[in-house]
């Protein structure tokens, strides 16, 4: 299953129990990545109980995120499948930039999309037509138009895990 991410988020604590990599990375646009070494992780466990919640919590909300993606992918039809994934990435951008209203740019091509929901780019293509022909979505030019985030949030049965999280349990250390 193809993992997206962006600006701010943390890459590779899933491969922390391991010796080597589990998996590739890939950018499509230019990037900084900040490396943090494995080694050094024991002293935000030890000294830093607030991070360690929220390092915690990412990993969470991470697991939660692609527990549904598994779900799309073994449920829905691709109409349903892309509806899904242009929400989650309409929320990831949002929590991240801040709020974009209901367009953003769309860096990924359909293949990408393909490979992220479990489709052909050629299912992409009929999926983003239906779409459009409904009036949900508008593409123009690498950005994509929410047109009824709502009706697109009903047919794919999209829960936003980055709306409410709570931290009220993290260490007031």
């Amino acid at each position: 299953m193809l993992e997206l991410h962006y600006p701010g988020d943390v890459i590779g604590t899933p491969d922390m129990p391991f010796k080597h990599s589990t998996s590739n990375l890939l950018a499509i646009e230019d990037c900084m990545l900040c490396p943090f070494p494995k080694s050094a992780i024991d002293v935000i466990f030890t000294r830093s109980p607030r991070l360690t919640a929220l390092l915690f919590t990412l990993a969470m909300i991470d697991k939660s995120v692609n527990l549904d993606r598994l779900r799309v992918l073994g449920r829905m039809s691709a109409r349903e499948r892309l509806a899904h994934i242009l929400l989650e990435i309409h929320s990831r951008i949002t929590l991240t930039n801040g709020v974009v209203g209901n367009s953003f740019r769309m860096p990924l091509s359909q293949f990408d999309l393909a490979d992220a929901v479990g489709l052909t780019n050629v299912s992409i293509s009929n999926a983003f037509a239906k779409l459009e022909d409904e009036q949900l979505v508008r593409r123009s030019k690498g950005h994509v138009e929410l047109l009824d985030a709502e009706k697109l949030t009903s047919i794919s049965d999209y829960i936003n895990r980055y709306r409410e999280v709570d931290i009220s349990w993290f260490p007031n250390v």
